[in-house]
């Protein structure tokens, strides 16, 4: 991932903190569980497929291909493709906002 131009350290993230504060208190405390896949838009159809469920479709974001998918019993997990093509979406998404 480094040779083709990923952060330092970016295949290594085994977890993240996203601190709740006085702007998000209706969120309760929780974890995430990330899997590194092949195809996000193949694993959200066979997910669905196999009695799961699409909580967020497939979509691009900066470095990542991911979809949120939810098990029969309602666990959720990320699915996440690994996408360098996608390393500007969050710059030129600030552009779009700003050009606006």
């Amino acid at each position: 991932m480094a040779e083709r131009g990923a952060p330092t350290g970016f295949e290594d993230v085994v977890a993240s903190l996203v601190p709740i504060t006085d702007n998000t208190p209706d969120i309760p405390p929780h974890w995430g569980v990330t899997f590194a896949v092949d195809d996000a838009d193949a694993i959200a159809d066979k997910a669905t497929e196999l009695g799961g469920a699409v909580v967020v479709a497939p979509f691009d974001a900066p470095w990542v291909r991911m979809t949120v998918i939810a098990d029969p019993q309602g666990a959720t997990f990320t699915a996440s493709k690994y996408v360098p093509e996608n390393r500007d979406l969050a710059a030129q998404a600030d552009a779009a906002v700003r050009a606006s």
